[in-house]
C-alpha cells in the first residue's frame, strides 16, 4: 500500500468526479459487481442501524455517496440516524449530493488523515474504496473519531483483488496508448493535411496505421473492461477525425486532442493511484492494530468476492461492541 502525501484533489480526480456520466466509462466493473458490494453493506448496515433511534453516521472519502444512500434506504422506515458525508474533493461532494437530493445529509470537505471533526463524535464510520489512500494515519483518525459504542466498516481494496488486477490490466493498455502516441499521429496528421504536403501525410498516415495495428494486437489478449471499451472508441474516433480532416480548419481540432490527452494522462493516473492504494495482509494486520490501539479491540476481517476467485476487496469492521 502507498500513502499519498500530496493532494488528492488532483486534475485526474477533479476531471472524474466534474464529469461522473463520462467518468464511469472509465472506471472499474459494472452493476453485476455493485449488486455484490451493495449487499454486502446492507447486510453490515442493518446489523449497525438497527435499532438506533439517535446516531450519527460517517462517510469517509464519499465519493458519489454509495454507502450512505445505502444506509438511507436502512433506515428510512424509522429512525433518527444524521448522516455526514466527507470528501477531500469538492466535485466529489456535488455528486454525493446529487445522488441524495431530498435527504437531510451533511456535506464537509475533510482530509481523511486530518479531519475537522470532534473526538468519539460519531456512532457509525464507513468508507468504501476511499480510506485507504490516505494510509495508516487515514485509520488512526478514523479511530479517534468513532464513539465509545460506536464501529467502523469499510471495504478497501486488495493487493491481487479482482480490482487491483483490472486497473493493472487497465494500465498496460493506457500506456501502450501513450508509447505508440496515437493521438500525436493523429493530430499530426490533421495539421500537416492542412498544409496540404502530402508525402507528409502518406507517411503519418502509415505510422498511425501500423500503431492501430499494434494497439488492436494488444486489445485481442485483453479481456473487456473500462480501458478496453474506452482505447477502441478512442481508436473509432480518431479514425473518424482523420478521414474527415478536411472538414476543419487549421487548429479546430487542436482543444479536442489536448482534451483527450489530459484525459488519458487522468484515466493512467486513477489507475495507478487505485494499484498503489491496495492493500496486503500486513497492512490490514497494521491498520487492526491502530484500532486496537485506540481501544477498539474488536476487528473483523473477511475478504469479500464478486464471484469465487474474484475478490472484491477486504471487508473490514473494528468497535468495542460488534453486532454479528
Amino acid at each position: 500500500m502507498t500513502v499519498f502525501e500530496t493532494d488528492p484533489d488532483n486534475d485526474s480526480w477533479v476531471q472524474y468526479w466534474n464529469a461522473p456520466g463520462e467518468g464511469a466509462f472509465m472506471t472499474v466493473r459494472g452493476e453485476a459487481q455493485a449488486k455484490v458490494l451493495n449487499a454486502w453493506w446492507l447486510q453490515k448496515l442493518e446489523v449497525a442501524l438497527m435499532g438506533k433511534s439517535e446516531a450519527q453516521m460517517l462517510e469517509l472519502a464519499c465519493g458519489d455517496a454509495a454507502v450512505t444512500k445505502l444506509a438511507l434506504s436502512v433506515v428510512s422506515s424509522g429512525g433518527a440516524v444524521r448522516m455526514t458525508c466527507s470528501d477531500i474533493a469538492i466535485s466529489a461532494l456535488r455528486v454525493g449530493r446529487n445522488s441524495v437530493a431530498f435527504a437531510d445529509v451533511d456535506f464537509c470537505v475533510a482530509d481523511t488523515r486530518r479531519t475537522p471533526f470532534q473526538d468519539k463524535s460519531f456512532d457509525l464510520v464507513v468508507s468504501q474504496y476511499g480510506i485507504e489512500y490516505g494510509g495508516m494515519s487515514a485509520f488512526q483518525e478514523t479511530a479517534r473519531l468513532i464513539s465509545p459504542e460506536g464501529a467502523f466498516l469499510a471495504l478497501v481494496h486488495k493487493q491481487g483483488g479482482g480490482v487491483e488486477r483490472e486497473c493493472s490490466q487497465n494500465l498496460v493498455l493506457l500506456n501502450l496508448l501513450v508509447e505508440l502516441n496515437l493521438i500525436g499521429l493523429a493530430s499530426d496528421l490533421v495539421m500537416v493535411s492542412s498544409d496540404g504536403k502530402d508525402n507528409r501525410v502518406t507517411y503519418l498516415m502509415s505510422e498511425f496505421e501500423l500503431a492501430t495495428r499494434k494497439m488492436e494486437e494488444t486489445l485481442v489478449g485483453q479481456r473487456l473492461g473500462s480501458a478496453k471499451e474506452y482505447v477502441i472508441r478512442l481508436v473509432k474516433d480518431l479514425f473518424q477525425v482523420i478521414n474527415r480532416r478536411h472538414a476543419y480548419a487549421p487548429g479546430d481540432l487542436t482543444p479536442w486532442f489536448g482534451a483527450k490527452t489530459e484525459e488519458i494522462n487522468s484515466y493512467i493516473v486513477r489507475m495507478r493511484t487505485m494499484t498503489e492504494a491496495a492493500m496486503n495482509e500486513q497492512d490490514v494486520s497494521d491498520m487492526g492494530q491502530s484500532f486496537q490501539s485506540a481501544g477498539l479491540n474488536q476487528f473483523k476481517t473477511e475478504i469479500v468476492e464478486f464471484n469465487k476467485g474474484d475478490d472484491a476487496g477486504w471487508g473490514i469492521q473494528a468497535g468495542r461492541h460488534l453486532g454479528s
